[in-house]
């Protein structure tokens, strides 16, 4: 007989409805699962009747229980309601009509507001439909509160939906708040107001006020910068964070004290429980209190996953010491988390409901397996029991220090398997930086509370907010720079992540010492066979022609698993392609150092992404033209390979690279008449564009940079050996490039235009497109594809579905 766990039942319960909710993701559809829970709740109850049969009842109730989790995932993400605007043909909208439902201001660039769609008008006739639009607005135009009803005229779009391998899947994170559309024209003149429609009491009486009563005081007694934390940190508004402190507490490994969570849920219980004692409120009444204070909370910050486990802990444990009930900590967690789930299934797969659960389970589990990994407190307490010093090294330093190492070992597989990436020093970040948060967070407390009462308590309360702010990112801006502050690792698969982890968890739990040895040799050998797969060889190349909108950038990976990257995009305001792009492309690939980075041309919208690039990953060698070209962006990056010890190689007509000996890569331009032009406009520089074809048994790769058509007789001459499988056709697909006399030698199967959707330039041109489709050559556009990968063997190629 399957029993629950008679301690913590509720552990056994979640995770059968987790299992539910992950086979409703990957395996069981929606017919199937809603008929496989009829039959077994139909079942469960007849066993349950029977008294022969019920003693399998737990087996059957947690049956019924896995596929309630599958039919709750497919009801809250796939079953929508007929007139919902994807069930809608938007194609001929005239307009969308609707009620403001979340407001984000900015301090800088763009408002964010959320939609609530009510009406369409389409085809001269107007539908009632459901569904949520999401549209920007710069700062400095006409502010719409929550409840206003707008009429907004023109085309709605797809959210982007995830455009390379390993990047950010911003329409699948949209996708799970239930947003499906956005709005892009982001012009005011195409937005008319229609006045106030219903609106909820409590948000526009309370919960709204309150989040811009915090905003407005923040901005006025704080700092820009400082401002943007304190907003991060208590309302949950991370618009006008700081990018470079993102990157650096993200590099510390402590980038979660950003995101509001179950920390900062913590600071506030402590400040309201200390205040209603100071008050003589009874426990029943502080409880009550609390209660209420959460329940605004959790809407004030809108109901984000962390906050609201979180504060569903704290009520839950605080019911059981109200009622006197003894309470288990695993209990609560599960409880916290069944509890989400059923309310909203999507938050299983949501990064932050992930480490928010994790982080908290490590608290509660991890200090006592790191003592039995390191006795350090039990051996001082046996050596030392009457020392006071032992004991407030003890209580001050060894017990903090224990759960900083639980938090970061039992949060590693994720950081691994999410951001690519080890903290080194995140261990002893802790230590400072969550003190000095807390710290904050209590002073931004009080400065709300001040302003109210003395504009002169307020500021004062501010000056000190400002000056441990500047303090905090002094030291965290130092430690960040420590050499070896993070290691970059490859993406793994999620199975080795949960074998990893699976290893690691028998490792803390094994009692016999001699196991836990084997097991942690085991672990090891795994880690190690984990790093050295890494590295076989193949016999293929994987070409790889990235989307980075307007701009190049593309790698190449041979069967030795040496990596070329030629060109890495533009850098655009805080958009970098080189990070944000082809590194997570990298990542992917599990490849982090590369033989050779080839910058075709000087321009940015090739080259800019490569300065944060080569200050992540190993680069043996940068290669360019002997051209020069007084552009800042490519002296900066000159100077970066110099400072980084990395070789720079002019290369011309005539010169090859060495990536693996079963391939050759030949340079074809530019020559020495064109290297010593002195011009610096765009055409010259277009047409000293490094050409180079990548040859692997018979089939080949050619790229030619933005090669303009008057340059491309300097290699017409190579005639038949210019012939290759692919071509990355020139400049974008330019009227002036790729011409009908270089198609024709070369002779592809295939041709990619790496170009961005709606760009200045009208790129690619109809003339070009034409000359392609007469030639039969099949086009793929990075603009409607995303990335575009193919495989290329000795014997032929294979486009990769990397979806």
């Amino acid at each position: 007989m399957w029993k629950l766990h008679q301690k913590n039942p509720l552990i056994a319960i979640v995770v059968t409805f987790a299992l539910g909710i992950t086979a409703a993701k990957f395996i069981i559809p929606y017919p199937l699962s809603l008929w496989l829970l009829i039959s077994i709740s139909l079942l469960t109850i007849l066993f349950f009747l029977n008294s022969l049969l019920k003693k399998y009842i737990a087996f059957w109730l947690l049956a019924a229980l896995f596929l309630a989790g599958t039919v709750r995932l497919h009801v809250a993400a796939w079953v929508l309601p007929g007139h919902h605007l994807l069930n809608q043909d938007l194609m001929q909208m005239d307009w969308v009509e609707g009620s403001i439902l979340e407001t984000h201001y900015a301090q800088e660039k763009y408002d964010c507001y959320l939609l609530a769609a009510e009406k369409l008008h389409k085809a001269g006739a107007t539908v009632h439909v459901c569904g949520k639009i999401l549209f920007r607005l710069p700062v400095d135009l006409r502010k719409f509160p929550y409840g206003q009803k707008l009429r907004i005229f023109g085309q709605l779009g797809i959210p982007p939906p995830k455009r390379n391998p390993g990047q950010f899947n911003y329409q699948a994170y949209l996708a799970a708040q239930d947003i499906y559309h956005v709005y892009e024209n982001g012009q005011i003149d195409s937005i008319i107001y229609l006045g106030t429609g219903a609106r909820n009491w409590f948000l526009c009486g309370l919960i709204n006020p309150l989040r811009d009563y915090c905003s407005t005081q923040f901005n006025h007694y704080l700092k820009v910068p400082t401002a943007g934390l304190l907003n991060a940190l208590i309302t949950g508004e991370k618009q006008d964070l700081n990018q470079e402190t993102i990157n650096r507490f993200k590099e510390l490994g402590v980038i979660h004290v950003l995101a509001i969570s179950g920390l900062h849920v913590g600071y506030i219980i402590l400040f309201v429980f200390t205040l209603f004692s100071v008050l003589r409120f009874s426990q029943k009444y502080k409880i009550m209190g609390l209660g209420l204070v959460l329940i605004i909370y959790v809407t004030l910050v809108h109901f984000i996953s962390p906050v609201l486990r979180a504060a569903l802990m704290a009520v839950l444990f605080l019911l059981g010491e109200m009622y006197e009930r003894k309470v288990s900590a695993y209990n609560i967690l599960a409880g916290a988390a069944l509890l989400i789930l059923i309310w909203e299934p999507r938050e299983l797969f949501q990064v932050g409901f992930q480490f928010s659960f994790l982080g908290i389970l490590s608290l509660i589990y991890g200090p006592e397996k790191v003592e039995q990994l390191l006795p350090v407190g039990r051996l001082l307490q046996n050596t030392y029991a009457d020392s006071t010093v032992i004991h407030y090294f003890l209580k001050w330093i060894w017990y903090p220090l224990r759960v900083s190492i639980a938090a970061v070992l039992i949060n590693i597989p994720l950081t691994v398997y999410y951001y690519g990436a080890i903290p080194t020093y995140a261990v002893l970040a802790n230590l400072i930086v969550i003190p000095a948060v807390g710290i904050i967070v209590f002073l931004g407390i009080f400065l709300l509370l001040g302003a109210g009462l003395s504009h002169w308590l307020a500021a004062g309360i501010g000056g000190i907010i400002n000056l441990l702010d500047q303090i905090l990112s002094r030291i965290v801006k130092i430690i960040s720079g420590f050499p070896g502050s993070y290691i970059n690792v490859p993406y793994p698969a999620f199975w080795h992540v949960a074998l990893w982890t699976v290893i690691a968890f028998l490792v803390l739990n094994s009692k016999n010492i001699r196991a836990r040895k084997s097991l942690i040799i085991v672990l090891l050998m795994y880690s190690i066979y984990l790093i050295c797969t890494l590295e076989r060889s193949r016999e293929k190349i994987q070409a790889a022609f990235l989307d980075v909108g307007q701009g190049d950038a593309g790698c190449l990976i041979f069967p030795n698993r040496h990596l070329i990257i030629i060109d890495a995009g533009d850098k655009v305001g805080e958009w970098d392609s080189g990070q944000n792009t082809v590194l997570p492309y990298l990542k992917s690939v599990g490849i982090l150092h590369a033989q050779y980075a080839v910058l075709s041309h000087p321009h940015d919208d090739h080259i800019a992404g490569f300065y944060s690039l080569l200050q992540i990953i190993n680069l043996d060698t940068l290669v360019v033209s002997r051209y020069h070209y007084p552009s800042q962006t490519y002296s900066e990056l000159l100077s970066l390979c110099r400072g980084r010890g990395i070789f720079v190689r002019y290369v011309q007509k005539g010169d090859w690279l060495y990536p693996d000996p079963s391939c050759r890569v030949y340079i074809f331009h530019p020559d020495s008449s064109y290297t010593a032009l002195t011009g610096n406009d765009g055409a010259t520089c277009n047409n000293n564009s490094i050409v180079l074809k990548v040859q692997y048994g018979q089939n080949g790769i050619l790229y030619l940079g933005d090669l303009q058509k008057e340059a491309e007789e300097s290699i017409l001459f190579y005639n038949d050996f210019l012939e290759c499988e692919i071509l990355k056709a020139a400049h974008h697909g330019a009227a002036n490039a790729t011409s009908v006399n270089l198609l024709n030698e070369v002779q592809p199967l295939c041709a990619v235009i790496s170009v961005a959707r709606k760009n200045k330039f009208n790129h690619p041109s109809a003339l070009t497109l034409d000359r392609l489709n007469n030639l039969q050559i099949c086009t793929y556009q990075t603009s409607k594809q995303g990335a575009v990968i193919f495989e290329i063997t000795m014997h032929g190629i294979r486009k990769v579905d990397w979806h």
